[in-house]
């Protein structure tokens, strides 16, 4: 099992290669000091998870258009912050 067991282990390798194999429209983002501080400002200005502040912090830092969430805080908290947001479970 991988991941709290969730997953097995084929489950686990299988979703690795399908996230290796995303198309060029998405980026993968390394987590730097830099990046952290700024996902930690905006976990307090907009009382966001940690975690959760990640994902924006990320968005922002590549100049991203778009950030697709079903969280509604966090939906809320980016498009504050200028990008567009479109929540799959309202569409």
């Amino acid at each position: 099992m991988e991941r709290g067991g969730r997953l097995t282990g084929r489950e686990h390798r299988a979703a690795k290669a399908r996230l290796l194999d995303l198309p060029e429209e998405v980026a993968i983002v390394e987590i730097t000091e830099a990046l952290v501080a700024v996902a930690a400002d905006l976990a307090e200005e907009e009382a966001l998870r940690g975690y959760d502040a990640v994902h924006p912090a990320a968005a922002l830092a590549i100049e991203a258009q778009i950030l697709t969430s079903s969280d509604s805080a966090l939906c809320d908290a980016t498009q504050r912050r200028g990008l567009r947001v479109p929540n799959p479970i309202d569409d």
